[in-house]
Parts: C-alpha cells; sequence; structure tokens
C-alpha cells in the first residue's frame, strides 16, 4: 500500500504547485485589461508587455513543475 507513497506525495506535490501556477496565468488571461491597468497605475512601466511576460512564465514554468521536466529550474523561475 505504502511502496510508492513517496512518488505519490511528490506527484501531488507538483500537480498542486504547478496546478495552481497555470491556473493564476490563465486567470490572468482571462482579467488581462483589469490587471494591466492595475500595473500601469501602480508605475509598472511597459505594463501590457510585463504582463504577458509573467502569464508566459507562470503557465510554462507551472507546466514544467507540474510534469516533472526541469523542476527546479521551473522552480526557481517561479520564485
Amino acid at each position: 500500500m505504502f511502496a510508492n507513497f513517496e512518488n505519490e506525495i511528490l506527484f501531488a506535490a507538483r500537480l498542486l504547485l504547478g496546478g495552481a501556477f497555470v491556473f493564476a496565468g490563465l486567470r490572468n488571461i482571462q482579467n488581462r485589461a483589469f490587471v494591466t491597468q492595475l500595473m500601469a497605475t501602480r508605475g509598472v512601466p511597459q505594463a501590457r508587455l510585463a504582463l504577458w511576460a509573467g502569464i508566459v512564465l507562470q503557465i510554462g514554468a507551472g507546466a514544467l513543475v507540474l510534469t516533472g521536466l526541469w523542476t527546479a529550474v521551473a522552480a526557481a523561475a517561479l520564485v
């Protein structure tokens, strides 16, 4: 029953952590007009470009964590 318990825990952790970042990136796409305006009012230069760079990073690195490919690099990028 607990022979692969460590693998199951790692899979669940990757699913939760990577999935959270992918979900956040997709939510930012859905609310891009609001988030761009919010970033611009807070003084972020080129807010639209910064938002899209952040979305690509969230979805891309989150998907890498989720699949278990280059996990350390993807996690460092997310930090």
